[in-house]
C-alpha cells in the first residue's frame, strides 16, 4: 500500500513538472510565433511605406534642367549643401527622442503634465541638437573655409528672420523652424575659441531662453558628441556628397531607437539629397506623416518638427550657397 501511494505522488509529481515545461514552452512558442508575425507586419509595413516615400522622392527629384539651372557661388556643390541640412535633421531626431524623456521629467517637476512636457522636451532639445549639428559644419564653412567658397553677404543678410508658408500647419514651424535659423546666424556671427565645447558656445552666447537652458543643462554631453560627431571629418565629410550621405544614414541607425520613425527619415534623407526643391519635398513628407494611420501622435509629432527644421535649414543654406 505504502508502494501504491509513493507511486501516486510520483505520477502526481511528474504530471505537475510536465504541466509546468509544457506552459513553458508553449507560453514561449506563443511569443515567438507573436514575434514573427510582429515581423512580418513590420516588414509588410516597411515595403508599403518605402514605396510611397519613393514615388514622394521620385516626384520631387531634380532632373538635368535643374542641376544646370542652379548657379551656386565659388566652391560649393549640391552635396555640401545637402550635407548641412542633413546633419541638422539627423541631430534634430536624436535630440527629439532623447529630449522627450527629459521633457517628461521636467514637465512633472514643474507641476505640468508629462505628455505635454515630453513633446516640449523633444522639441526643444531637437531644435539644440539639430542647431549643434548644422552649427558643427556651417562654422567651417563660414569661419574656416571663406578662402574656398563664397560666402560674401553672409553678414549682410538676416538668415535668421526667412519665413516659409505653413502650408500643412505644421505646428513646430515657428518653435523648431525659425527658431533655428535665428541661433544658428547669431551663433554663427559670434567668435568663440577653436576647442570650446558646443555646450559652452550656447552657454556664452546667451541667446538661449530659460526653458532651453533647462534642457541644454541636462544634456551637455549629447551637446557636445553632436558637436563632435558633425565637426569632425573622420565621422563626417562634408565635402563628399556620397560619403555624407553614408554617414547620416549610420549616424540615423546609431540614434533612432524607434525603427518606424528610422524608414521614414532614411527616405527623407534620400530625397534631402536628391530634390529639386527641398522645401517642397518637405510639404509631401509632411502631408504624407500627418495622414498615415499607423504612426502613433508621438511619432508623428516627432517627425513633422525634423520637417521643420529640414525647411528652415535648407532655405538657410541656399542663401549661402546660391548666386
Amino acid at each position: 500500500m505504502k508502494k501504491s501511494i509513493f507511486n501516486l505522488k510520483s505520477f502526481t509529481t511528474f504530471v505537475a513538472a510536465f504541466a509546468v515545461v509544457f506552459t513553458m514552452v508553449f507560453s514561449s512558442c506563443e511569443k515567438n510565433q507573436e514575434a514573427v508575425a510582429n515581423h512580418d507586419d513590420f516588414k509588410q509595413w516597411q515595403a508599403a511605406v518605402e514605396y510611397d516615400l519613393s514615388q514622394i522622392n521620385a516626384a520631387n527629384a531634380r532632373n538635368v534642367v535643374d542641376q544646370q539651372s542652379v548657379r551656386l557661388k565659388k566652391g560649393w556643390k549640391i552635396g555640401k549643401v545637402c550635407a548641412v541640412f542633413g546633419a541638422d535633421v539627423c541631430s534634430a531626431v536624436e535630440g527629439g527622442r532623447i529630449g522627450a524623456k527629459v521633457g517628461a521629467f521636467i514637465g512633472t517637476l514643474a507641476g505640468g503634465n508629462t505628455l505635454t512636457g515630453a513633446a516640449v522636451g523633444g522639441a526643444v532639445l531637437g531644435l539644440i541638437c539639430g542647431v549643434g549639428g548644422s552649427y558643427a559644419v556651417s562654422n567651417e564653412i563660414v569661419t574656416y573655409s571663406s578662402s574656398d567658397l563664397d560666402v560674401t553677404g553672409f553678414s549682410s543678410v538676416d538668415l535668421g528672420n526667412i519665413r516659409i508658408e505653413n502650408v500643412n500647419y505644421n505646428p513646430y514651424d515657428y518653435s523648431m523652424g525659425q527658431r533655428h535659423n535665428e541661433l544658428l546666424h547669431e551663433l554663427l556671427t559670434m567668435n568663440f575659441p577653436d576647442n570650446m565645447s558646443m555646450y559652452d558656445r550656447f552657454i556664452r552666447s546667451g541667446l538661449l531662453t530659460t526653458e532651453e537652458l533647462d534642457v541644454l543643462n541636462l544634456n551637455k554631453n549629447l551637446i557636445n558628441a553632436t558637436f563632435a560627431y558633425f565637426s569632425s571629418p573622420d565621422t563626417f565629410d562634408s565635402s563628399d556628397e556620397t560619403k555624407a550621405l553614408e554617414q547620416l544614414k549610420i549616424y540615423a541607425r546609431t540614434t533612432i531607437d524607434d525603427d518606424k520613425k528610422f524608414v521614414v527619415m532614411t527616405n527623407f534623407i534620400d530625397g534631402l539629397f536628391t530634390a529639386s526643391d527641398v522645401v517642397t519635398l518637405t510639404y509631401a513628407y509632411e502631408n504624407y506623416i500627418k495622414s498615415i494611420e499607423t504612426l502613433d501622435p508621438s511619432q508623428k509629432s516627432d517627425l513633422l518638427g525634423r520637417c521643420a527644421i529640414a525647411k528652415y535649414s535648407s532655405e538657410f543654406n541656399k542663401q549661402l550657397a546660391i548666386e
